[in-house]
């Protein structure tokens, strides 16, 4: 299961954030926080996974995976069900579809237009469960939200 996929810039400044488990607002900044300083930590030539860190604060024995495009660093937490590899093309799935929709995505993308990058994360990831995972069939269903909502205004 995925217990949230965030996405934080050069900087530590949390861009987007979907925790998929009910917690606490302080305690999700915490998380991320605390999960940058994990990660910007470690040498560009380690593995994008990290194991058993105990950042949820309880007995949840969780992965952290995370990728690193330009300026953005796109983190995962799952738990040890989750193949490592397939959250990582995950990753990547979810980045080919914000740069499909976006036409070379960037970070202001993601500041401005926020609502489009949830929709897209919403078609793919609902409640910690993988929907789907190819952009021919995401994106059209994203297309036909912007034209219900076009049409509704």
């Amino acid at each position: 299961m995925i217990y949230a996929l965030f996405v934080i810039n050069n900087h530590g400044i949390t861009r987007l954030s979907r925790f998929y488990q009910s917690i606490e607002y302080s305690k999700k900044r915490t998380l991320e926080r605390d999960i940058y300083g994990l990660i910007s930590k470690r040498p560009i030539a380690a593995c994008n996974f990290i194991e058993n860190t105990g950042i949820w604060g309880d007995d949840k024995n969780l992965k952290i995976i995370y990728r690193t495009y330009a300026t953005l660093t796109f983190v995962l937490v799952s738990d040890q069900a989750e193949n490592e590899l397939a959250m990582l093309d995950l990753i990547q799935n979810y980045v080919e579809c914000l740069d499909d929709a976006f036409q070379n995505v960037c970070e202001l993308h993601l500041i401005f237009q926020h609502e489009k990058c949830f929709q897209i994360l919403d078609e793919i990831i609902s409640g910690g469960l993988i929907l789907e995972t190819r952009s021919s069939d995401v994106l059209p269903h994203v297309a036909a939200m912007e034209r219900l909502d076009r049409a509704s205004r």
